[in-house]
């Protein structure tokens, strides 16, 4: 078998530009404060796995995508392979297809979603999936590996003899979602407090160049009653 250990990329994070002329001054919606804090948090959950500390990676991507309705393909590739890591390959493979639903073109997801598959005994799924990521990257020489493998013990024998072992094994077993605020878990809270803070010292700095804008203040003080209530 195949071990494969995906490496992602650097996350891009949110720059705010503030403009010192009132007159030209941008003003930031509601919605622009919630994603800097959603990106802040997915890159130490993206820190946390490659650290291998995968059960408060999970925790903290449990919340972005159950809680805080944050579902991009990177939340959701990040999760099906800590997923994996983790044992729990039929969540892997819920992550990966539905990240797959927002861009089917990446061979990678195919070929994870494919080896998962694999160590489940789904031999004829993972063939699918591996001639789907050879299809798009013909020249990714572990694609064609794995893809040989399966298609040299792929036969209904062998399958059922394999999903019969998994059962066994326990590798069937699904996990319970941490849909929870971040306060209940044992990932430091200090993570989620960082990334509203950063909103919050912006927004306090927007104010102060301009005093007189009631939108600025609202958004402020909503961002102060969401810092109150994780604390």
């Amino acid at each position: 078998m195949v071990y494969f250990i995906a490496f992602f990329s650097l996350f891009l994070i949110v720059i705010f530009l503030i403009s010192r002329k009132k007159s030209r001054k941008t003003i930031p919606q509601t919605s622009d404060f919630i994603n800097n804090s959603n990106e802040y948090l997915l890159r130490k959950a993206f820190e946390l796995q490659v650290s291998r500390n995968f059960d408060d990676a999970i925790n903290i991507l449990d919340n972005l995508i159950e809680e805080r309705g944050f579902v991009t393909k990177e939340t959701l590739d990040l999760r099906a392979l800590v997923c994996d890591q983790l044992g729990f390959f039929l969540d892997s493979i819920d992550d990966y297809s539905e990240s797959l639903k927002i861009d089917n073109s990446d061979a990678n997801n195919f070929f994870m979603r494919g080896v998962a598959k694999f160590k489940i005994g789904d031999y004829s799924g993972s063939k699918i999936d591996l001639e789907k990521a050879v299809s798009i990257m013909p020249k990714m020489e572990i694609y064609n590996q794995q893809l040989n493998l399966v298609q040299a013990i792929d036969n209904p024998e062998m399958e059922e003899f394999a999903k019969e072992k998994a059962s066994r094994e326990g590798l069937l077993k699904r996990r319970i979602k941490t849909a929870k605020s971040l306060k209940t878990h044992t990932v430091n809270n200090s993570l989620f407090e960082s990334g509203i803070q950063s909103d919050l010292i912006l927004l306090k700095k927007l104010v102060k160049d301009d005093p007189n804008n009631l939108d600025l203040k609202k958004m402020l003080k909503e961002a102060e009653q969401r810092f109150k209530d994780e604390n």
